[in-house]
């Protein structure tokens, strides 16, 4: 829970990291494909947030 809550208390910190949010497409009632479209979005949303929360290293690290 602790992570959680840091997460939550530095959201505004991290936002101005993030790419510009794109549209993820609704698959509901749709053929197969587009599930498979969705799911790659939402992969894609997810590694953008996880890429902004990784600490920045610098050049001293390696």
């Amino acid at each position: 829970m602790l992570v959680l809550d840091s997460a939550l208390m530095n959201a505004s910190l991290v936002r101005p990291m993030l790419p510009p949010a794109h549209e993820i497409d609704d698959p509901y009632r749709k053929d197969f494909p587009a599930f498979e479209t969705a799911h790659e979005q939402i992969g894609e949303a997810f590694a953008n947030i996880a890429a902004a929360l990784e600490p920045a290293k610098g050049a001293h690290a390696h």
